[in-house]
């Protein structure tokens, strides 16, 4: 059939036809094939292809030997060369896409494991400086603290007196009838004055009152007062007295 449509077909048409049949069919034409997959082979060698590259170029040689017919024994052997040649590429082409994925999964893992580790440390370094911040914010009101309670005690030592007492001695100088001179001030080592202290004679040192007031009035550390006590001596033995000392709250 294919004879007989020829005949009614042009000539150049059936001429161009028997000569693209010869030059597709003609060895050296086979030959210059087998090079060219050769050099294109080699060139993968040292750039390896994706394995969808390499499975189509397989599937296209293995078309060209289909369509070119029965080639003869020694094109035929090289022809096999190629084709297993490019399946063994095609192999290692998947073996290097699984490489190259397991490269690119390791280095996407030890960029999350820097990325977590960077979080990390920038939460430890921001804990970190706000436990700095807090120590340092607890030791600057711990010393406004004790300078307020500082500043408070003085203020409240130098209204009561803080940790002064009153030292009384007798003056054996001069002597007035029925009373005894009496020297009060306070311990040398005291800070404070007593404002409005009160000193009180008892000749009971059993009594519960407080007895005479003897003096009354602010005691320095530095300066002494005088006080005048009645002192009545018993006629047999001695006689024991007993002095309170009681320093009133000053109102400022």
């Amino acid at each position: 059939m294919a004879r007989q449509s020829e005949l009614f077909r042009p000539t150049w048409m059936v001429t161009i036809r028997i000569m693209a049949e010869q030059f597709w069919k003609n060895p050296w034409f086979g030959w210059g094939l087998i090079g060219l997959f050769a050099v294109w082979y080699a060139t993968w060698c040292f750039h390896i292809p994706s394995p969808a590259k390499a499975a189509t170029v397989l599937g296209f040689i293995a078309a060209i030997m289909v369509f070119r017919g029965e080639p003869g024994g020694i094109e035929k052997f090289f022809w096999t060369i190629v084709l297993f040649s490019f399946l063994l590429l095609e192999i290692k082409a998947i073996d290097h896409k699984d490489y190259l994925d397991e490269v690119s999964r390791q280095m996407a893992e030890v960029r999350e494991t820097k990325s977590f580790d960077d979080i990390g440390r920038g939460i430890n370094n921001q804990s970190r400086l706000s436990q700095q911040q807090f120590e340092e914010t607890v030791a600057q009101q711990s010393l406004q603290f004790d300078a307020t309670m500082k500043k408070a005690q003085i203020n409240i030592d130098e209204v009561t007196g803080g940790s002064s007492y009153a030292i009384v001695f007798p003056i054996f100088s001069t002597q007035q009838p029925g009373e005894f001179p009496l020297m009060i001030r306070v311990c040398e080592k005291c800070k404070y004055s007593v404002w409005d202290a009160h000193v009180y004679l008892q000749s009971n040192v059993s009594a519960t009152d407080l007895g005479s007031l003897i003096y009354e009035g602010m005691v320095n550390p530095t300066a002494g007062v005088k006080g005048y006590a009645p002192i009545t001596p018993q006629p047999v033995g001695e006689t024991d007295y007993r002095i309170v000392f009681m320093p009133a709250i000053r109102e400022r």
